[in-house]
Parts: structure tokens; sequence; C-alpha cells
């Protein structure tokens, strides 16, 4: 599995993010990899990558605190129509007085991973997602340009809005039933009139609850029949 050992600022990174702590927006636009070894270069001072094999969209962003935060894409191969070595990445952001800029970078060297071919009559099909962490800084602002189409739910974000949801519905039910223990009158009919009853037959060691009438009607329900529940 390759090792990338952290992204690490480049010049014109740094550039950025001090803008950044004066109020300029930073902006991530995306996420690249490629197979070219570093050699004699040194990272700080890269414009780009060495040798780049695809463009990929941002996926997620999340700032962590403090000063850092998460990038990710989802990588796949389908349009890969001949494989390499995964050995490189970089985050690009836009500078507002230079445009584009390689932020960040990694080189994983001897431990990078094969990526096989996906079209052209390849047969091995990845997808997988890749998340990053950058400096920011203290940013007041830091956002990505996403693609939404390659966002992958979380457990964290499914289980967040399962809450909601439920929430929501529990906030309906209450807006739209009245549970009362009084019979309901023509002058205020709403609601699922549930009654306590001391169990089948008035007999005091049963336990339970005895539910009469429970219809939702306009007018109060006029029969006596009951839905007894053993609790």
């Amino acid at each position: 599995m390759a090792s990338f050992g952290g992204l690490i600022l480049t010049n014109k990174g740094r550039n950025l993010q001090v803008k950044a702590q004066t109020g300029v927006t930073l902006t991530f636009t995306r996420m690249a990899i490629g197979d070219g070894s570093l050699g004699g270069s040194s990272i700080i001072e890269l414009n780009a990558l060495k040798n780049e094999r695809k463009s990929i969209p941002i996926a997620k962003l999340k700032v962590l605190m403090p000063g850092q935060a998460v990038v990710g894409c989802v990588l796949n191969n389908k349009d890969i129509t001949s494989g390499f070595y995964f050995r490189e990445i970089g985050v690009f952001a836009t500078d507002p007085d230079v445009g584009e800029i390689l932020y960040c970078y990694a080189n994983a060297g001897t431990t990078a991973d094969y990526i096989p071919a996906g079209s052209g009559g390849g047969t091995d099909l990845i997808e997988k997602t890749i998340d990053v962490i950058t400096l920011v800084g203290n940013a007041a602002n830091v956002s990505a340009e996403i693609n939404k189409s390659l966002i992958f739910e979380t457990p964290e974000g499914a289980q967040d809005k399962a809450d909601a949801a439920l929430a929501e519905a529990n906030q309906y039910t209450d807006n739209r039933l009245q549970v009362r223990d009084t019979q309901p009158t023509n002058q205020d009919p709403g609601g699922i009139w549930f009654q306590t009853g001391l169990g089948e037959a008035n007999d005091p060691g049963v336990g339970g609850l005895s539910i009469q009438n429970a219809v939702v009607s306009e007018n109060p329900p006029n029969d006596m029949k009951s839905l007894w529940l053993n609790i």
C-alpha cells in the first residue's frame, strides 16, 4: 500500500494560505494523481505534478480544528486506458491573483500502488475514496468546488439524516394526533381517545392498557368496544 507520509505545502500554497489569513477565501478546485518521480526536485517549488495521469473532482471537504481540512475524492479507473503506478498526489486551489495553483503535494516513491486500466478491454475495475489532510491555518473561509454526484454518504451523515427524519415524523404525529384520557365531545372531537383500564372484566389483578374508541373522527364514537393490550 502506498505510503505518502503527509502532504507538503508548495511555495504558492504557502502564499495563498497567507492571503487566506487576511480573509481571502481558500477554495480547493480539484485533486490529481500521477506516476512521476521526484528525482532531485523540491516539493515546495513544484507548480504541477511531475507526470499527471488523472484529474479528479473534489467530492468531500471537512474543516478540522485546529488549522486543518480533509479534502477527498473518488478514484476510479473506468476511463484509464493504460495502467500506471499511483505515485504522486496533489491538491489544487484558486489563488485570486494568479489562478489555479498546486497547493500541496506528496509522493509515495517506491511504495506506489498500481492502478490497472479500466477501459479499452481492461478487466479490473476499481473505485475507492481518497482523503487527504492539508493545512489551512486560521483561514476564516474554506471552500471547494465539489462534484455532488460523487459524494458517498458516511455512516455519521446517514445517522444524522435518520435522526432528523424521526424528529420530524414525531413532530408531525404530535401535531396531528391528540392522545387524551377523556372522551372527546362534539365541540372538541379531534384526536385518539386512550382510556386506562383495570384489565379485562375490571380485574384489578390484571395489568394493561384498555384503548377505547381508538379512532380519528370528527364526531366522538358511540360504541364502547375496546382493544386490550397486555403490557
